[in-house]
Protein backbone atom coordinates (compact mmCIF):
# COMPACT_ATOMS: atom_id res chain seq x y z
CA UNK A 1 0.00 0.00 0.00
CA UNK A 2 1.51 3.38 -0.93
CA UNK A 3 0.31 5.97 1.55
CA UNK A 4 2.26 9.08 0.44
CA UNK A 5 -0.81 11.98 0.92
CA UNK A 6 -2.72 13.75 3.64
CA UNK A 7 -6.32 12.76 4.97
CA UNK A 8 -6.92 15.11 8.19
CA UNK A 9 -9.82 14.04 9.09
CA UNK A 10 -8.97 10.44 8.80
CA UNK A 11 -7.37 10.50 12.32
CA UNK A 12 -10.77 9.80 13.87
CA UNK A 13 -12.37 6.60 14.19
CA UNK A 14 -11.25 3.78 12.28
CA UNK A 15 -10.39 6.45 9.30
CA UNK A 16 -11.87 7.44 6.34
CA UNK A 17 -14.28 4.64 5.50
CA UNK A 18 -13.39 3.10 1.96
CA UNK A 19 -15.94 3.49 -0.78
CA UNK A 20 -17.56 -0.09 -1.44
CA UNK A 21 -18.44 -2.03 -4.35
CA UNK A 22 -16.45 -3.04 -7.28
CA UNK A 23 -15.30 -0.22 -10.30
CA UNK A 24 -19.17 -1.64 -11.80
CA UNK A 25 -20.70 0.08 -8.73
CA UNK A 26 -18.30 2.89 -8.12
CA UNK A 27 -18.77 4.81 -11.72
CA UNK A 28 -22.50 4.87 -10.86
CA UNK A 29 -21.97 6.60 -8.03
CA UNK A 30 -21.46 3.96 -5.46
CA UNK A 31 -24.93 1.76 -5.93
CA UNK A 32 -25.20 -1.39 -6.02
CA UNK A 33 -27.62 -2.72 -3.05
CA UNK A 34 -30.13 -3.81 -5.47
CA UNK A 35 -27.84 -3.50 -8.92
CA UNK A 36 -25.63 -6.58 -10.21
CA UNK A 37 -24.76 -7.81 -13.42
CA UNK A 38 -23.36 -10.83 -14.77
CA UNK A 39 -20.77 -9.42 -16.19
CA UNK A 40 -19.03 -8.19 -13.24
CA UNK A 41 -17.63 -8.84 -9.67
CA UNK A 42 -20.67 -8.23 -7.01
CA UNK A 43 -19.53 -7.02 -3.52
CA UNK A 44 -22.09 -4.93 -2.43
CA UNK A 45 -24.78 -7.53 -1.53
CA UNK A 46 -23.92 -11.06 -1.35
CA UNK A 47 -27.60 -11.98 -2.16
CA UNK A 48 -26.68 -10.89 -5.82
CA UNK A 49 -23.87 -13.33 -6.13
CA UNK A 50 -26.37 -15.88 -7.65
CA UNK A 51 -27.10 -13.78 -10.56
CA UNK A 52 -23.22 -14.53 -11.40
CA UNK A 53 -23.40 -17.89 -13.79
CA UNK A 54 -20.02 -17.55 -14.39
CA UNK A 55 -16.32 -17.33 -12.86
CA UNK A 56 -15.34 -13.82 -12.32
CA UNK A 57 -12.05 -12.34 -11.45
CA UNK A 58 -11.50 -8.75 -10.66
CA UNK A 59 -8.28 -6.94 -9.65
CA UNK A 60 -8.31 -2.95 -9.39
CA UNK A 61 -6.33 -0.21 -7.64
CA UNK A 62 -6.47 4.06 -7.95
CA UNK A 63 -4.82 6.91 -7.67
CA UNK A 64 -5.88 9.92 -6.22
CA UNK A 65 -5.08 13.87 -6.47
CA UNK A 66 -6.25 16.22 -3.53
CA UNK A 67 -6.03 19.77 -2.73
CA UNK A 68 -6.28 20.52 0.85
CA UNK A 69 -7.14 23.94 1.74
CA UNK A 70 -7.89 26.39 4.18
CA UNK A 71 -8.64 29.78 4.21
CA UNK A 72 -4.85 30.90 4.44
CA UNK A 73 -2.95 27.63 2.72
CA UNK A 74 -3.22 24.90 0.22
CA UNK A 75 -1.28 21.49 0.12
CA UNK A 76 -1.40 19.65 -2.85
CA UNK A 77 -0.57 15.80 -2.74
CA UNK A 78 -1.00 12.59 -3.98
CA UNK A 79 -2.07 9.25 -2.99
CA UNK A 80 -2.46 5.84 -4.52
CA UNK A 81 -3.17 2.13 -3.20
CA UNK A 82 -5.19 -1.35 -4.12
CA UNK A 83 -8.43 -0.94 -4.46
CA UNK A 84 -10.26 -4.44 -4.29
CA UNK A 85 -9.47 -8.23 -5.43
CA UNK A 86 -12.46 -10.61 -6.17
CA UNK A 87 -13.78 -14.13 -7.52
CA UNK A 88 -16.89 -16.44 -7.34
CA UNK A 89 -17.89 -18.83 -8.93
CA UNK A 90 -21.40 -20.81 -9.41
CA UNK A 91 -21.20 -24.30 -7.00
CA UNK A 92 -24.60 -24.73 -8.24
CA UNK A 93 -27.24 -23.85 -10.75
CA UNK A 94 -29.05 -21.49 -8.03
CA UNK A 95 -25.64 -21.15 -5.82
CA UNK A 96 -22.56 -18.69 -6.35
CA UNK A 97 -19.58 -18.14 -3.54
CA UNK A 98 -17.01 -15.41 -3.69
CA UNK A 99 -14.13 -14.85 -1.89
CA UNK A 100 -11.54 -11.25 -2.01
CA UNK A 101 -10.27 -8.59 -0.25
CA UNK A 102 -10.89 -5.15 0.14
CA UNK A 103 -9.99 -2.02 2.40
CA UNK A 104 -12.39 -0.83 4.73
CA UNK A 105 -10.67 2.09 6.28
CA UNK A 106 -7.38 3.94 5.40
CA UNK A 107 -5.54 6.11 7.84
CA UNK A 108 -3.57 8.72 6.08
CA UNK A 109 -2.47 12.04 7.79
CA UNK A 110 0.79 14.47 8.57
CA UNK A 111 -0.51 17.44 10.26
CA UNK A 112 1.52 19.97 12.28
CA UNK A 113 0.71 23.05 14.57
CA UNK A 114 2.68 25.76 16.78
CA UNK A 115 1.15 27.43 19.91
CA UNK A 116 2.72 30.22 21.70
CA UNK A 117 3.90 29.90 25.74
CA UNK A 118 1.69 32.31 27.48
CA UNK A 119 4.85 35.24 28.40
CA UNK A 120 7.50 34.01 27.17
CA UNK A 121 8.68 34.28 23.27
CA UNK A 122 9.00 30.56 22.85
CA UNK A 123 6.39 28.32 20.93
CA UNK A 124 5.73 24.33 21.45
CA UNK A 125 5.74 22.55 17.80
CA UNK A 126 3.50 19.87 17.68
CA UNK A 127 2.97 16.88 15.04
CA UNK A 128 0.59 14.48 14.48
CA UNK A 129 1.03 11.57 11.85
CA UNK A 130 -1.56 8.48 11.53
CA UNK A 131 -0.84 5.73 8.78
CA UNK A 132 -2.59 2.12 8.47
CA UNK A 133 -6.40 1.08 8.29
CA UNK A 134 -8.66 -1.77 8.57
CA UNK A 135 -8.92 -4.32 5.54
CA UNK A 136 -11.81 -7.20 5.27
CA UNK A 137 -10.71 -10.70 3.82
CA UNK A 138 -14.05 -12.21 2.97
CA UNK A 139 -15.96 -14.96 2.13
CA UNK A 140 -19.41 -14.77 0.80
CA UNK A 141 -22.52 -17.17 -0.79
CA UNK A 142 -25.57 -15.98 -2.87
CA UNK A 143 -28.50 -17.61 -3.12
CA UNK A 144 -31.49 -17.72 -5.67
CA UNK A 145 -33.90 -19.43 -3.09
CA UNK A 146 -36.96 -19.01 -4.61
CA UNK A 147 -38.39 -17.85 -8.45
CA UNK A 148 -37.12 -14.31 -8.28
CA UNK A 149 -35.79 -13.92 -4.06
CA UNK A 150 -32.41 -13.66 -3.33
CA UNK A 151 -30.63 -14.05 -0.17
CA UNK A 152 -27.08 -14.16 1.00
CA UNK A 153 -24.18 -13.76 3.86
CA UNK A 154 -20.97 -12.86 3.61
CA UNK A 155 -18.23 -13.19 6.76
CA UNK A 156 -14.93 -10.98 7.12
CA UNK A 157 -11.88 -11.18 8.55
CA UNK A 158 -10.69 -8.03 9.86
CA UNK A 159 -7.32 -7.20 10.20
CA UNK A 160 -4.93 -4.34 10.33
CA UNK A 161 -2.84 -2.07 12.27
CA UNK A 162 -3.72 2.31 12.76
CA UNK A 163 -0.64 3.78 13.90
CA UNK A 164 -0.63 7.12 15.61
CA UNK A 165 2.28 8.95 16.55
CA UNK A 166 2.35 12.42 18.38
CA UNK A 167 5.07 14.54 19.01
CA UNK A 168 6.06 17.92 20.73
CA UNK A 169 9.30 20.46 21.11
CA UNK A 170 9.45 23.26 22.56
CA UNK A 171 11.40 25.68 20.46
CA UNK A 172 13.29 28.74 22.79
CA UNK A 173 16.57 27.94 21.24
CA UNK A 174 17.04 26.14 24.64
CA UNK A 175 15.32 22.39 24.43
CA UNK A 176 17.58 19.68 22.83
CA UNK A 177 15.08 17.18 22.86
CA UNK A 178 11.31 16.49 21.90
CA UNK A 179 8.76 13.99 23.44
CA UNK A 180 7.12 11.62 21.15
CA UNK A 181 4.33 8.88 21.87
CA UNK A 182 3.60 5.96 19.47
CA UNK A 183 0.64 4.04 19.29
CA UNK A 184 -0.19 1.60 17.01
CA UNK A 185 -3.55 -0.51 17.27
CA UNK A 186 -3.99 -4.19 15.89
CA UNK A 187 -6.95 -5.43 14.68
CA UNK A 188 -8.03 -9.00 14.20
CA UNK A 189 -11.72 -10.25 13.94
CA UNK A 190 -14.75 -11.67 12.28
CA UNK A 191 -17.62 -9.49 11.49
CA UNK A 192 -20.97 -10.74 9.60
CA UNK A 193 -22.95 -9.19 6.85
CA UNK A 194 -26.59 -10.48 5.50
CA UNK A 195 -29.06 -9.38 2.17
CA UNK A 196 -31.51 -9.89 0.31
CA UNK A 197 -33.08 -8.81 -2.99
CA UNK A 198 -36.10 -8.84 -4.91
CA UNK A 199 -36.83 -9.04 -8.63
CA UNK A 200 -39.97 -7.89 -10.30
CA UNK A 201 -40.30 -8.61 -13.67
CA UNK A 202 -41.91 -5.88 -15.90
CA UNK A 203 -43.08 -6.23 -19.45
CA UNK A 204 -40.92 -8.70 -21.28
CA UNK A 205 -37.32 -7.91 -20.54
CA UNK A 206 -37.39 -5.06 -18.32
CA UNK A 207 -37.33 -5.61 -14.58
CA UNK A 208 -37.57 -3.61 -11.15
CA UNK A 209 -35.22 -4.91 -8.27
CA UNK A 210 -35.13 -3.87 -4.03
CA UNK A 211 -32.37 -4.89 -1.90
CA UNK A 212 -31.36 -4.56 1.56
CA UNK A 213 -28.01 -5.52 3.07
CA UNK A 214 -27.36 -5.76 7.04
CA UNK A 215 -23.77 -5.03 8.38
CA UNK A 216 -24.50 -6.61 11.40
CA UNK A 217 -22.71 -4.40 14.75
CA UNK A 218 -19.77 -6.50 16.32
CA UNK A 219 -17.08 -6.69 18.52
CA UNK A 220 -13.53 -6.79 17.27
CA UNK A 221 -10.43 -7.72 19.45
CA UNK A 222 -7.17 -5.29 19.21
CA UNK A 223 -3.72 -5.37 20.70
CA UNK A 224 -2.71 -1.82 21.66
CA UNK A 225 1.33 -0.85 22.23
CA UNK A 226 2.40 2.26 22.96
CA UNK A 227 6.24 3.72 23.16
CA UNK A 228 7.09 6.95 25.16
CA UNK A 229 10.20 8.34 24.08
CA UNK A 230 12.68 10.78 23.85
CA UNK A 231 14.32 12.22 20.61
CA UNK A 232 17.64 14.52 20.26
CA UNK A 233 15.81 18.01 18.22
CA UNK A 234 17.28 16.04 15.23
CA UNK A 235 15.08 12.97 15.36
CA UNK A 236 17.71 10.81 17.16
CA UNK A 237 16.36 8.05 20.16
CA UNK A 238 17.44 8.56 23.30
CA UNK A 239 15.46 6.78 25.84
CA UNK A 240 11.93 4.73 25.14
CA UNK A 241 9.64 2.67 26.75
CA UNK A 242 7.21 0.00 25.57
CA UNK A 243 3.73 -0.92 26.82
CA UNK A 244 1.62 -3.93 25.21
CA UNK A 245 -1.97 -4.11 26.42
CA UNK A 246 -4.63 -6.41 25.48
CA UNK A 247 -7.60 -4.19 25.25
CA UNK A 248 -10.59 -5.93 26.94
CA UNK A 249 -13.20 -4.11 25.47
CA UNK A 250 -11.70 -4.13 22.33
CA UNK A 251 -13.56 -2.17 19.42
CA UNK A 252 -17.54 -2.27 18.70
CA UNK A 253 -18.11 -1.97 15.24
CA UNK A 254 -21.92 -0.46 14.86
CA UNK A 255 -24.52 -1.89 12.40
CA UNK A 256 -24.87 -0.53 9.19
CA UNK A 257 -28.02 -0.66 6.94
CA UNK A 258 -27.94 -0.19 3.10
CA UNK A 259 -31.48 -0.20 1.05
CA UNK A 260 -31.82 0.03 -2.44
CA UNK A 261 -34.00 0.26 -5.40
CA UNK A 262 -32.93 0.05 -9.07
CA UNK A 263 -34.67 -0.04 -12.77
CA UNK A 264 -33.25 -2.10 -15.97
CA UNK A 265 -33.44 -4.09 -18.91
CA UNK A 266 -30.34 -6.54 -18.50
CA UNK A 267 -27.29 -5.75 -20.64
CA UNK A 268 -28.89 -2.31 -21.65
CA UNK A 269 -29.31 0.39 -19.55
CA UNK A 270 -30.28 0.51 -15.44
CA UNK A 271 -30.83 3.40 -13.23
CA UNK A 272 -31.26 3.01 -9.36
CA UNK A 273 -30.61 4.74 -6.11
CA UNK A 274 -29.10 3.52 -2.71
CA UNK A 275 -29.69 5.08 0.86
CA UNK A 276 -27.07 4.15 3.97
CA UNK A 277 -27.21 4.82 7.44
CA UNK A 278 -24.26 3.52 10.35
CA UNK A 279 -24.54 4.71 14.01
CA UNK A 280 -21.70 5.49 14.70
CA UNK A 281 -22.06 7.09 17.88
CA UNK A 282 -22.06 3.55 19.27
CA UNK A 283 -18.47 3.07 18.08
CA UNK A 284 -16.19 2.72 20.75
CA UNK A 285 -12.26 3.01 20.90
CA UNK A 286 -9.56 4.57 18.78
CA UNK A 287 -10.94 8.49 19.39
CA UNK A 288 -14.44 7.93 19.63
CA UNK A 289 -15.35 10.99 21.02
CA UNK A 290 -17.21 13.65 18.39
CA UNK A 291 -18.47 10.86 16.18
CA UNK A 292 -21.41 11.12 14.53
CA UNK A 293 -24.26 8.91 12.57
CA UNK A 294 -23.22 8.89 8.98
CA UNK A 295 -26.41 8.76 5.68
CA UNK A 296 -25.41 8.04 2.49
CA UNK A 297 -27.09 8.79 -0.50
CA UNK A 298 -26.27 7.49 -4.12
CA UNK A 299 -28.02 7.78 -7.30
CA UNK A 300 -26.90 6.55 -10.74
CA UNK A 301 -27.06 4.70 -14.37
CA UNK A 302 -25.30 2.84 -16.62
CA UNK A 303 -26.19 2.53 -20.76
CA UNK A 304 -24.73 0.31 -23.17
CA UNK A 305 -25.58 0.85 -26.44
CA UNK A 306 -25.78 -2.38 -28.08
CA UNK A 307 -24.32 -4.92 -26.39
CA UNK A 308 -23.77 -7.75 -29.21
CA UNK A 309 -23.12 -5.32 -32.10
CA UNK A 310 -20.44 -6.88 -34.02
CA UNK A 311 -19.44 -3.60 -36.19
CA UNK A 312 -19.28 -0.94 -33.63
CA UNK A 313 -16.97 -1.49 -31.07
CA UNK A 314 -17.95 1.68 -29.17
CA UNK A 315 -21.67 0.28 -29.41
CA UNK A 316 -20.36 -2.42 -26.72
CA UNK A 317 -19.18 0.33 -24.42
CA UNK A 318 -20.98 1.03 -20.95
CA UNK A 319 -20.92 3.93 -19.82
CA UNK A 320 -22.02 4.94 -16.49
CA UNK A 321 -22.70 7.99 -14.47
CA UNK A 322 -23.14 8.36 -10.75
CA UNK A 323 -23.63 10.67 -7.68
CA UNK A 324 -22.88 10.15 -4.12
CA UNK A 325 -23.95 12.50 -0.70
CA UNK A 326 -22.69 11.24 2.49
CA UNK A 327 -22.85 12.97 5.81
CA UNK A 328 -19.11 11.68 7.58
CA UNK A 329 -18.98 10.66 10.57
CA UNK A 330 -16.75 13.28 12.23
CA UNK A 331 -18.38 16.60 13.82
CA UNK A 332 -15.90 19.38 14.50
CA UNK A 333 -16.41 22.75 16.41
CA UNK A 334 -20.16 22.76 16.00
CA UNK A 335 -19.85 21.83 12.44
CA UNK A 336 -21.00 18.61 10.92
CA UNK A 337 -18.47 17.19 7.93
CA UNK A 338 -19.96 15.82 4.74
CA UNK A 339 -18.69 14.54 1.51
CA UNK A 340 -20.02 15.14 -2.27
CA UNK A 341 -19.15 13.42 -5.54
CA UNK A 342 -19.90 12.91 -9.45
CA UNK A 343 -18.71 10.16 -10.91
CA UNK A 344 -18.29 8.82 -14.98
CA UNK A 345 -17.57 5.24 -15.68
CA UNK A 346 -16.77 2.63 -18.52
CA UNK A 347 -16.22 -0.74 -19.25
CA UNK A 348 -14.14 -1.61 -22.28
CA UNK A 349 -15.09 -5.19 -23.82
CA UNK A 350 -12.19 -7.53 -24.52
CA UNK A 351 -12.35 -9.01 -27.71
CA UNK A 352 -15.95 -10.93 -28.27
CA UNK A 353 -16.10 -11.96 -24.61
CA UNK A 354 -17.78 -10.49 -21.36
CA UNK A 355 -14.55 -9.59 -19.84
CA UNK A 356 -13.61 -6.05 -19.74
CA UNK A 357 -11.24 -3.57 -18.50
CA UNK A 358 -12.98 -0.88 -16.00
CA UNK A 359 -12.41 2.85 -15.60
CA UNK A 360 -14.24 5.12 -12.58
CA UNK A 361 -13.28 8.71 -12.53
CA UNK A 362 -14.67 10.36 -9.20
CA UNK A 363 -14.45 14.33 -8.84
CA UNK A 364 -15.60 15.67 -5.31
CA UNK A 365 -15.00 17.75 -2.21
CA UNK A 366 -15.06 16.55 1.72
CA UNK A 367 -15.14 19.02 4.28
CA UNK A 368 -15.34 22.70 4.38
CA UNK A 369 -13.87 26.08 4.73
CA UNK A 370 -16.27 27.22 7.66
CA UNK A 371 -14.95 27.46 11.14
CA UNK A 372 -11.04 27.46 10.38
CA UNK A 373 -11.79 23.87 9.02
CA UNK A 374 -10.30 21.97 6.00
CA UNK A 375 -11.63 21.53 2.35
CA UNK A 376 -10.29 18.66 0.71
CA UNK A 377 -10.98 18.44 -3.48
CA UNK A 378 -10.19 15.55 -4.67
CA UNK A 379 -9.83 13.24 -8.02
CA UNK A 380 -9.82 10.08 -8.04
CA UNK A 381 -8.86 7.68 -11.29
CA UNK A 382 -10.03 3.77 -10.59
CA UNK A 383 -8.71 1.11 -13.53
CA UNK A 384 -9.67 -2.73 -13.05
CA UNK A 385 -9.78 -5.75 -14.94
CA UNK A 386 -12.73 -8.06 -14.80
CA UNK A 387 -12.21 -11.96 -16.51
CA UNK A 388 -15.45 -13.90 -16.77
CA UNK A 389 -15.24 -17.60 -18.05
CA UNK A 390 -17.09 -21.13 -17.50
CA UNK A 391 -15.21 -23.32 -15.19
CA UNK A 392 -15.83 -26.70 -13.82
CA UNK A 393 -18.20 -27.96 -16.95
CA UNK A 394 -18.28 -31.37 -17.54
CA UNK A 395 -16.58 -32.30 -21.05
CA UNK A 396 -19.11 -34.30 -22.92
CA UNK A 397 -17.50 -36.77 -25.78
CA UNK A 398 -19.91 -38.06 -28.43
Amino acid sequence: MAQNGNSPYSRFGLGELVEQGSIYNIGMGGIGVASASQAYATTINPALLARNKLTFFEASFWLESKNLLTNKDLQRTQNGSLGSLAFGFPVARKVTIGAGLVPYSLVNYNNKSEEKIDNTAAFVEYSYIGSGGVNNAYLSAGWNVWKQLYVGARMNYNFGAIKNQSQSFVNDGLSNYKVQLLDQTNVHDVSFKLGTAYRINVGKDKNFNIGATWDIGTKLSVTNFQARQRLSRFDVLLSTDTVKNDVSDGIYLPSKYQFGISFERPFNYLVGLDISMQNWQEFTGLKAVGLTNTYKFAFGGEWTPNASSIDNYFARVAYRIGFNYSILPVKLRNTQLDERSVSLGFSLPMMRGISSTNIALVLGQRGTLANELIQENFFRFNLGLTVNDQWFVRRRIN
